[in-house]
């Protein structure tokens, strides 16, 4: 007899069919983890740099007015105009004042990520 060592074609094809299956379940689960997690990134960075704006306002003594429209998050300080644009947040319309000593005019802030609302609490203290 003449024995031969490898894999033949067939088994070979079988090895690609169940590895196309396999990643054809497991790529678009995948695909939604990443954006999940981008999400909770803007939603981080949102959050952060509305707390920064506080702390601007203090330090500058100048209020400080943020617009929150869609996707949308305008910051004004005097004639000056910041935006910043987000691809997984959507906010209802709100308008949040900062007074010159960094206190918020309202409690918090109403953000959407896909299908669940979150809140992002203003406190005082977060100078």
């Amino acid at each position: 007899m003449n024995k031969t060592s490898g894999f033949t074609l067939i088994e070979l094809l079988v090895v690609i069919a169940i590895m196309s299956v396999s990643l054809g379940i497991v790529g678009p689960l995948m695909s939604n983890q990443a954006d999940k997690t981008r999400a909770i990134a803007e939603f981080n960075e949102a959050e952060t740099y509305i707390r920064h704006s506080s702390k601007v306002a203090f330090l500058r003594g100048q209020s400080i007015r943020i617009v929150l429209d869609g996707k949308q998050l305008t910051r004004f300080i005097g004639d000056a105009e910041q935006q910043m644009l987000y691809q997984h947040l959507f906010f209802p319309v709100q308008q949040v004042q900062i007074n010159a000593n960094g206190f918020y005019s309202q409690q918090e802030i109403v953000v959407q990520i896909g299908k669940r609302q979150e809140h992002i609490m203003l406190n005082p203290t977060d100078l």
